[in-house]
Parts: C-alpha cells; sequence; structure tokens
C-alpha cells in the first residue's frame, strides 16, 4: 500500500451534517494516498438501536418511536 493510509471517524465527528463536512475536508486534504475511510454511526445511535432492539424484543410498541427518531435524524443530515 505504500504511503497510503486509512481515516476512521466515529463519534462526535458524525455527530452533525457541519462535522460530516469537517470530515470529508480532512479526507479531501490528506497528504497521503487514502485507502479507505471508515465511518462510525452518528453520535448516540448505537445506544438508540440498542434501546430500539431491547423494546422491540419485549413487545413494546414504542420502539417505532426511536425507530423514527433515527430515521428522521439521518434524512435531515442528507437534506442539508
Amino acid at each position: 500500500m505504500g504511503n497510503h493510509i486509512v481515516m476512521k471517524f466515529g463519534g462526535t465527528s458524525g455527530g452533525s451534517p457541519k462535522t460530516i463536512l469537517a470530515c470529508i475536508a480532512v479526507v479531501q486534504n490528506a497528504k497521503h494516498p487514502v485507502a479507505a475511510v471508515v465511518v462510525s454511526a452518528f453520535s448516540g445511535v448505537t445506544n438508540q438501536l440498542l434501546e430500539l432492539a431491547e423494546k422491540a424484543g419485549n413487545g413494546d410498541g414504542s420502539y417505532k418511536e426511536i425507530l423514527q427518531t433515527i430515521s428522521t435524524r439521518h434524512k435531515d443530515a442528507v437534506l442539508e
């Protein structure tokens, strides 16, 4: 791979469209060729998914509210 680098972004670096754009700028301005970019879930989404799974597994229909929150957050980020 030579001088290629791997970049990993997670947590608060994926917390909002503004911080995602900052990550993109870091990748675009890298001094070495980028072999791969790894991106974690938006900040807090992993915990939301765990809560959603627990509620759904217990037959608690309120998991749908969490799913809607996650969905809306991602759609809003794409639109922004």
